[in-house]
């Protein structure tokens, strides 16, 4: 396996900034935040599977659509700054945080970027682009590399092609990237609004292919999802998601349950014929739902054997 790893005091440098308060988690604060939080997702969890049962309210594609086409509508960079007033219950290592929960945006920018360099993929396509917080980065940092970006909603892929064109990014952008971002007089970057179930390019279109925190909304198609990143990735697919190995019991298990959000595990990835060679959960998380890095090797071979067993 490769070792890609971030160390603690690159994650200390961006994450600290965002903090606004630590505490042990053995704390008696942090036992007391734990059982409530802990009460409340099992209580959602109940009443959502009341409401699939008889009201038949299930996750779908139009519903993700609509949502983040209100979001991304909305959205304010300020969102991006330590002085954001938002705060959620994070963990790392043993200790409990009160941070901003954009900061995770900045740990995987830290972690895409040092695994770009060290694969030197020549085309890259992000799935689930957003407004292009993490790709319009990506593509000014690596110049010499063709960037794309597949986004469901219009309003994302309508704001990531005006951030790709400016001169100058918001300053709260510029603060909150972890590495420089200079300016391409023409970038090597597209977009495109299309479903992740239906990716609209050939077979092995893209050296990588990665993902944000975007299969977390994709459970309800994650078979077709995967079996597109497989098949237009050439040669490497990178996840940072929150696969079930991380979110199997307590608090977390009855988030995703409630929120039927991706339920992948990280052997899953191997029926696709995507072999993981790196695999990472040490950076910090919600406690209500804990995200990794997982980056994944094509094999052809894998694929053909599992289709036909």
């Amino acid at each position: 396996m490769v070792d890609i790893t971030v160390g603690k005091e690159d994650i200390d440098r961006v994450f600290s900034p965002y903090v606004k308060k630590r505490q042990r988690a053995t704390s008696p604060g942090s036992i007391a935040l734990l059982t409530k939080l802990y009460c409340r997702w099992l209580v959602k969890r109940l009443q959502k599977a009341v409401a699939r049962k008889l009201l038949q309210q299930m996750r779908t594609t139009d519903r993700v659509r609509s949502g983040y086409e209100e979001k991304w509508s909305a959205f304010d960079y300020s969102l991006y700054t330590p002085e954001s007033p938002r705060s959620e219950l994070m963990e790392w290592r043993g200790v409990h945080y009160f941070a901003n929960p954009y900061v995770k945006g900045r740990i995987q920018l830290l972690y895409l970027e040092r695994i770009i360099s060290e694969f030197r993929p020549c085309t890259v396509l992000e799935v689930g682009c957003g407004r292009g917080s993490m790709i319009v980065p990506l593509g000014r940092r690596f110049p010499e590399v063709r960037f794309c970006g597949l986004e469901l909603t219009a309003a994302g892929v309508g704001d990531a092609r005006r951030l790709c064109f400016q001169r100058e990014l918001p300053r709260e952008m510029n603060e909150y990237v972890p590495f420089p971002i200079p300016f391409a007089e023409n970038p090597q970057m597209g977009f495109v609004q299309a479903s992740g179930e239906c990716i609209p390019f050939r077979d092995g279109s893209f050296d990588l292919v990665y993902t944000n925190q975007a299969l977390e909304q994709m459970d309800h198609i994650k078979a077709d999802v995967l079996s597109e990143i497989a098949r237009v990735a050439r040669k490497t697919a990178v996840f940072s998601e929150p696969f079930r190995d991380w979110n199997a019991r307590g608090i977390r298990r009855n988030r995703v349950l409630a929120t039927q959000y991706f339920s992948a595990s990280i052997a899953d990835l191997k029926s696709y014929g995507l072999t993981p060679i790196f695999v990472t959960e040490d950076m910090p998380s919600k406690v209500i739902l804990h995200t990794g890095i997982v980056v994944a090797e094509k094999n052809d071979d894998a694929l053909i054997n599992n289709h036909n067993s």
